[in-house]
């Protein structure tokens, strides 16, 4: 897959990630914890090398931007729409044929994207590795090991454009592989799936 073509964004000044507004958090040099979760973090491309990962996905990123962009109009959102759906810019491996804008243009006013709860939320560019933030958010969060903090290192590792596996995580959260396997319920196995799945292959 090619290297992502950021400059149409950039120039265009679109935004991508907002943090939460309402929301109320405790800030660190790292970044931020929300000790409530917050679904408020919003992040069209979570993995910088990543790619798109079927229609649910691109209609996803397409709403997380016509929220963020208040002042973007139709076209405008067509033109992103063109940008990302094109292999030669980096974000699909393929060019999805069936987009329909409707679907995004349609949404009420009141309408929010789905997104993950997030705790612990890093600042870019941190220069942390994965274990130091996984080692943050157990501290933050409790370091016994639960479907939460699964979680979390989970969304971190994705987001590090890594494969999530057992193995991953029980070195992360400083633990065995059968600890992480007995702590894992099946709706986390699912999303584990679906995370890997929009990494690039």
């Amino acid at each position: 897959m090619k290297e992502k073509n950021w400059k149409y964004i950039h120039d265009r000044k679109i935004i991508t990630r907002r943090l939460p507004i309402e929301d109320e958090a405790q800030e660190f040099e790292w970044g931020w914890f929300y000790r409530d979760g917050t679904h408020e973090y919003h992040n069209a491309f979570p993995q910088i090398d990543g790619c798109i990962a079927g229609y649910k996905h691109f209609y996803w990123i397409l709403s997380v931007i016509w929220y963020l962009n208040e002042g973007m109009t139709e076209a405008e959102l067509e033109e992103f729409k063109n940008h990302i759906n094109n292999p030669e810019n980096g974000f699909v491996n393929y060019k999805y044929k069936y987009i329909n804008l409707e679907r995004i243009i349609k949404n009420d006013i009141d309408y929010v994207p789905s997104t993950k709860p997030r705790k612990v939320i890093f600042k870019e560019g941190t220069g942390l590795s994965m274990r130091e933030k996984c080692a943050i958010t157990s501290g933050l969060i409790g370091r016994k090991v639960t479907s939460n903090s699964i979680y979390q290192c989970m969304l971190e590792l994705n987001e590090d454009n890594k494969k999530i596996t057992n193995g991953l995580l029980a070195n992360m959260l400083g633990v065995a592989r059968r600890t992480i396997q007995r702590n894992t319920p099946d709706e986390l196995k699912e999303e584990i799936k679906v995370l890997n799945n929009k990494l690039n292959k």
